[in-house]
């Protein structure tokens, strides 16, 4: 899966990052001449959720104390 977002931009330098189509249309509007928008697409992974990382997290704190301990023993 992929996430789109949109980079506004003067120059071709980027500005700002909205997520919204309408919105970055708008954006590009009111700031006038010389303002575009380009699609950015990212990957997604569907299970990279909030509680997969923080088990993660927890089982590489769970293992480093382990290592350490290993270590002084």
């Amino acid at each position: 899966m992929t996430h789109v977002s949109y980079d506004i931009c003067k120059n071709n330098r980027k500005i700002k990052n909205v997520t919204d189509y309408e919105e970055a249309q708008r954006i590009v509007k009111e700031l006038g001449s010389g303002w575009t928008f380009r699609a950015v697409y990212t990957a997604f992974d569907p299970e990279d959720t909030p509680e997969r990382r923080a088990k993660a997290a927890e089982h590489r704190r769970k293992a480093a104390e382990y290592r350490k301990a290993k270590r002084s023993a």
